[in-house]
């Protein structure tokens, strides 16, 4: 998988992270690079509110759990004449589902079930801290050793308190398109059933090997997005267990309220 090219210099960042510093993603708010044995996210990319990030800091510190990346703390590195807030996160080795989904790798049907518990017991820890994430897809999510049994959630560089002072800092479309939830592509706040929602996308695809809702290299716009979640998800595999199709159905739904909470779709997986 071929990367965008970094806002900062590489021979900057190397000379300031480490000569075996290794770019690992461009996102929305910021660069990430390997260096170390960590994750170094370079807030060098959309404004961000130095109070703003010091809290979410602390919130996210707060999360200790296997399924969600550890945030070591927040530095500042100087890069020429501009200094940056960096995050200091755990790296995962491993690899992350996007990169498994573009080489046709897909998990059993007992894997996908585990990746689902895992992913609910994750973003329940996530969202207990008060902090949703806003962009779950593919690519923020890692597998521990490769282990699909084993992911972790990743880039909380897009994460927020929830909190009123912060419910109108973010317009409401940001996130990855084909993941977001009805509710953002109508440019409303994100919302803790949205992270929900992107998890039922993610885990369907894996088990339907092709997206629940659009179709591989057609070009939508948000409106036809809609239209395409509204008319349904694709049938998932007949032999798919019945407590998975059925919490599957509940993250789908096109209205927030009838995804239920973390909690209670992990209730209905530990009793099927």
């Amino acid at each position: 998988m071929t990367l965008p090219n970094p806002r900062l210099d590489p021979r900057l960042v190397t000379s300031v992270l480490g000569s075996d510093a290794a770019l690992l993603g461009v996102g929305t708010f910021g660069d990430t690079w390997k260096a170390g044995g960590r994750a170094v996210k370079i807030l060098c990319g959309a404004p961000a509110d130095p109070r703003r990030v010091e809290r979410e800091v602390e919130a996210l510190q707060r999360v200790n759990h296997e399924n969600v990346v550890r945030l070591y703390g927040l530095t500042h590195l100087a890069f020429g004449d501009r200094t940056y807030p960096a995050l200091e996160f755990e790296y995962i080795a491993g690899g992350d589902m996007a990169e498994r989904i573009g080489k046709q790798e897909w998990p059993t049907e007992t894997e996908a079930g585990s990746l689902l518990t895992a992913l609910l017991t994750g973003l329940h820890e996530l969202h207990e801290s008060g902090t949703i994430h806003r962009d779950l897809k593919p690519a923020n999510v890692g597998l521990r050793n490769g282990d699909w049994r084993k992911p972790v959630i990743l880039d909380l560089g897009l994460s927020k308190q929830v909190d009123a002072a912060t419910l109108t800092v973010y317009p409401g479309f940001l996130g990855t398109p084909p993941y977001m939830a009805p509710e953002q592509l109508r440019s409303q706040p994100a919302q803790k059933a949205s992270d929900l929602f992107a998890v039922g996308v993610m885990v369907h695809q894996v088990l339907r090997r092709e997206h629940p809702f659009y179709e591989d290299g057609k070009v939508y716009d948000f409106d036809a997005m809609l239209r395409a979640v509204e008319s349904g998800s694709r049938a998932l595999p007949a032999e798919t267990p019945e407590g998975l199709r059925r919490v599957l159905d509940r993250l789908l739904s096109v209205q927030a309220h009838r995804r239920g909470s973390t909690r209670s779709n992990l209730r209905i997986l530990e009793q099927a």
